[in-house]
């Protein structure tokens, strides 16, 4: 029987300070962790970036290394039986990151928003707990140029739709709709059709826009959440000027409500 490895990492991104709270998870494949079987397969920590040092969490006869260092967030993870040793680094302004160490194990870290900070006026309140909702059928065209490899976008602003070609501003709010295509044609999404989101997180890496990314894709375990005969469900990101909230009004304004983020039923 395998063991899953997910460290969950969840953080405040400031980059003077970072809180995080951290659970090593070696629970099997397909097994969930909840409050009764959570000391059997799991430990947690807190970990703050304000502390001079860092921390250290064994379990299971692992070692688990977390430390700051140079406004960098550092980990360290020790296997005891193979001796395999990994380490990695990430930026504190990051809100979430994720990795896979093999098929089995992986990392994936999300921020956590602070009691009074979040707006629940605002569609980030809701973090990854929602889903997206097709309000009218869309399809994904197949032609398209400057496309990475199988991905297809479908473009939304202004209320208008566009493919990775079309001409538009890139100085107003867009969100882009990503799928993977499993054939060489168009493929459409009917109405109705809901896509739970796995992960979410607000990034903060330029001047004029915030970027909220919902992946549809676990990305730690490299497994495929929502999938078709014609195609995978990858993310939607919307780029939001830093001046607006980005509220259910703005994104409908954004799609012309051809699409909505709702809270998970």
């Amino acid at each position: 029987m395998k063991n899953f490895l997910i460290l969950v990492v969840l953080m405040h991104s400031v980059l003077a300070s970072a809180d995080f709270q951290c659970i090593l998870n070696y629970a099997p494949i397909g097994m969930e962790v909840n409050e009764k079987n959570f000391d059997d397969y799991a430990k947690k920590i807190t970990f703050s970036t304000k502390a001079k040092k860092g921390r250290l969490l064994e379990f299971k006869g692992d070692q688990l290394k977390i430390w700051n260092k140079n406004d960098l967030i550092l980990v360290n993870f020790k296997d005891s039986q193979t001796q395999f040793t990994f380490q990695t680094s990430y930026n504190q302004q990051r809100e979430s990151f994720s990795f896979s160490l093999s098929n089995d194990r992986g990392l994936t870290c999300e921020r956590i928003v602070p009691k009074g900070e979040s707006d629940p006026k605002t569609l980030e309140h809701f973090g990854s707990n929602v889903e997206l909702v097709f309000n009218e059928n869309l399809t994904f065209k197949y032609f398209q140029q400057n496309v990475r490899e199988r991905m297809r976008p479908i473009i939304f602003q202004d209320g208008q739709l566009y493919t990775n070609d079309s001409n538009r501003s890139n100085l107003e709010n867009y969100c882009v709709l990503e799928a993977q295509l499993k054939l060489d044609e168009d493929i459409s999404v009917d109405k109705m059709t809901r896509w739970p989101v796995k992960s979410m997180q607000r990034l903060d890496n330029s001047d004029k826009f915030y970027v909220y990314s919902y992946s549809f894709v676990d990305i730690a375990r490299g497994k495929k959440m929502i999938e078709s005969f014609g195609l995978v469900a990858f993310s939607f990101v919307c780029n939001i000027k830093k001046n607006e909230k980005f509220t259910k009004d703005l994104l409908s304004k954004i799609t012309k409500n051809r699409v909505e983020l709702a809270p998970r039923k």
